[in-house]
């Protein structure tokens, strides 16, 4: 069959790597890519003369040509470019996260629903090999009864001007969370700050409350020198740690004594990011509804709301939806 052809909006330092992810596969055919810094672009035209490029992404979105989308943008662009994407029949991979509001995110899955369109959302943990084997050990029971996840996410910079750190970190581990524990949060309470910049915290703080009375703790900061991406998984038999920053052993298993009961899961290496975009493409092809899909999507967005309220209530615990 013919590649789909695809056109992605956003070519920052994110946007570059779904172009070359997208190029590598050969079931996809990028035909252009539109930034609204006419800088990035130039790049572009110097390695791939092939594809076209533009300064407007509404533009694009016009071009017969093109089957699908893929929206690398600052969140606050997100829902009018997937909107007028969605309306116009074309189906849409969307960084996450999916929306900056929760009625955005709402509006977004009708519209993909009312025109039968796919709509993916780039959770691209989901597509972690290691995240995939935890989530196979929780579901076959190596582990027990889920007690509490510990989630940490830390980095130094860069610090965002569009969202704070819970939106743009805590997204990652809330939708690993939902897809360990096969359910979106129930409540969410939070503290946070420093504020760099006005209104924006650097650190956030959330506690989230599943079905079965489950705790998910997480930590989220752009103002940390240690990079870390780990989350534990606490069980009633065994627990699983989960470090990213690992690459020998990302998931290790202890026993209820803290002792290492094994020398941990065999992880297969795979990028993730190919992984995912490889997933768009198919489902674009099979019709299928991806793993991260807009109703995914849409969970996070939720429990990230909730979040924000909690911040602006002195960490009063909050409704998820």
């Amino acid at each position: 069959m013919d590649p789909i052809k695809l056109s992605v909006i956003g070519h920052g330092r994110w946007g570059q790597n779904l172009v070359r992810c997208f190029r590598d596969d050969p079931n996809s055919s990028i035909v252009s890519i539109s930034d609204l810094n006419p800088a990035r672009l130039h790049p572009v035209r110097e390695r791939f003369p092939e594809i076209e490029t533009s300064t407007d992404p509404l533009a694009t979105l016009k071009d017969e040509r093109v089957r699908a989308v893929a929206i690398a943008t600052p969140c606050a662009s997100h829902f009018v470019l997937a909107e007028e994407a969605l309306k116009r029949g074309k189906d849409v991979f969307l960084e996450k996260p999916m929306a900056s509001r929760l009625d955005h995110a709402l509006e977004l899955c009708a519209l993909a629903e009312k025109n039968g369109c796919i709509l993916m959302v780039g959770h691209v943990y989901l597509f972690n090999e290691a995240v995939r084997a935890v989530k196979r050990s929780i579901e076959t029971g190596l582990i027990g009864r889920v007690r509490y996840l510990t989630m940490t996410r830390a980095q130094l910079g860069p610090v965002r001007e569009d969202v704070n750190a819970a939106w743009d970190l805590a997204a990652h581990d809330i939708s690993i969370a939902d897809y360990w524990l096969g359910h979106g949060a129930l409540s969410a309470s939070a503290t946070g700050g420093p504020r760099l910049r006005e209104g924006r915290e650097d650190a956030v703080f959330a506690a989230l409350r599943y079905p079965g009375d489950i705790l998910v703790n997480i930590q989220s900061s752009w103002i940390t020198p240690r990079k870390m991406r780990e989350a534990t998984a606490v069980g009633t038999e065994k627990t699983l740690a989960f470090d990213d920053q690992n690459v020998e052993e990302p998931v290790r298993i202890y026993d209820d004594r803290g002792r290492i009961s094994s020398a941990g899961l065999k992880i297969a290496p795979a990028e993730p990011l190919a992984a995912e975009c490889r997933h768009f493409i198919e489902s674009v092809r099979s019709r299928r509804a991806p793993i991260s899909g807009g109703r995914e999507g849409t969970a996070v967005v939720r429990t990230l709301e909730a979040i924000s309220r909690s911040l602006g209530n002195n960490g009063r615990e909050e409704k998820v939806g």
